[in-house]
């Protein structure tokens, strides 16, 4: 009798849950499917590939370090419009129009004192490495802590970026700058140009040839170091230092001849810069001179002021530079400095 009971007590509870199952699959059955949750899209940044912003924006302010971050910024930007707002004209006979970049444009800034008043004066340098022209800027800072434009400088260089230094002399400051005079088939040569700033302005002083190269027979490249330089009664000097170096190949050898020193005071006057060489022996010295010997030095010219050089190598040159003389003299016009030079090379 015991079982028969258990028996049914099992049987009612395996009906009740199998009901309470079924009710709960029913109603499950009835709902409506859900919809998947959505999974956010990623949004598409458009980019403008247009330069048409690249116009320098008149939003922008005309200090510096504004001017420095938008050219570095956008180096193939339009820049007329800067030049128009800081009312800059080309100061470059090579600048046919305006002021442009290339491809590649950009801006460095530079910090020195070129007043010899209290704070630094910004010289911020634009150019492209693929275009001749560069352009400095002059900036001093102005009592509301803004920067005031002293002036600009075009400066042409075709194989190089723009070169400048800043010389101290007696405490006074002057910005020099080199550029491209002249250039051609185996000729380069390069000019300093001396500047004054003053809390108002920046003023050229003087300019003279400060480097080169002639592929000449010998060939000829120079150097300077400006010595010193200062402005009185309205006249400029400057003491500077030439280097010349005269080489030549022998066989399919380079070989260097000889190198020297000349000082030249070099003093502005009406029409051009007047020279007065202090030479450091009793020869004369061709080239600071007349400062045209690029383009004018002839072989008896040569012979002439550099004969003490020439004699040195006769006397104990090596064997490459003597046989170089030799030829040399053999193709020289009849003089009395090649008659001397041909007895001391069969010494």
């Amino acid at each position: 009798m015991r079982k028969l009971i258990l028996r049914l007590t099992v049987t009612l509870v395996t009906l009740t849950i199998g009901l309470m199952l079924s009710g709960v699959f029913k109603h499950l059955r009835r709902q409506p499917p859900q919809e998947p949750c959505p999974v956010p899209s990623p949004q598409t940044e458009i980019l403008d590939t247009t330069e048409a912003d690249n116009e320098y924006p008149e939003t922008l302010g005309l200090q510096p370090y504004e001017i420095e971050w938008f050219i570095d910024d956008h180096p193939s930007a339009k820049l007329s419009r800067l030049w128009e707002r800081l009312k800059i004209k080309p100061s470059h006979p090579e600048i046919n129009g305006d002021f442009a970049c290339y491809s590649r444009c950009s801006a460095e800034i530079f910090n020195y004192d070129l007043d010899n008043e209290p704070g630094d004066e910004i010289l911020l340098r634009v150019g492209d490495e693929f275009a001749p022209i560069w352009r400095y800027l002059v900036f001093k800072q102005s009592q509301d802590d803004g920067w005031k434009m002293l002036g600009s400088i075009d400066v042409w260089d075709k194989y190089e970026p723009a070169r400048h230094i800043v010389l101290q002399n007696q405490g006074k400051p002057y910005l020099i700058l080199t550029q491209l005079a002249a250039y051609g088939s185996g000729i380069a040569l390069y000019e300093n140009h001396i500047y004054e700033v003053n809390k108002n302005a920046l003023r050229e002083l003087m300019s003279y040839p400060g480097s080169g190269y002639l592929a000449s027979e010998p060939a000829l490249r120079f150097n300077t170091h400006v010595l010193s330089c200062e402005v009185k009664k309205g006249r400029t000097s400057a003491n500077v230092e030439y280097v010349f170096e005269y080489s030549s190949e022998v066989g399919e050898t380079k070989v260097i001849l000889f190198s020297k020193r000349q000082k030249a005071m070099l003093t502005t006057a009406k029409g051009g810069v007047d020279i007065t060489s202090r030479h450091q022996s009793e020869d004369a010295d061709y080239e600071s001179d007349t400062l045209n010997f690029i383009d004018s030095m002839t072989g008896s010219d040569f012979l002439k002021y550099n004969y003490s050089e020439l004699l040195k190598l006769a006397a104990r040159g090596n064997s490459e530079q003597r046989r170089w003389l030799k030829e040399y003299l053999q193709s020289s016009d009849s003089g009395a400095q090649k008659r001397q030079l041909l007895a001391a090379l069969a010494k």
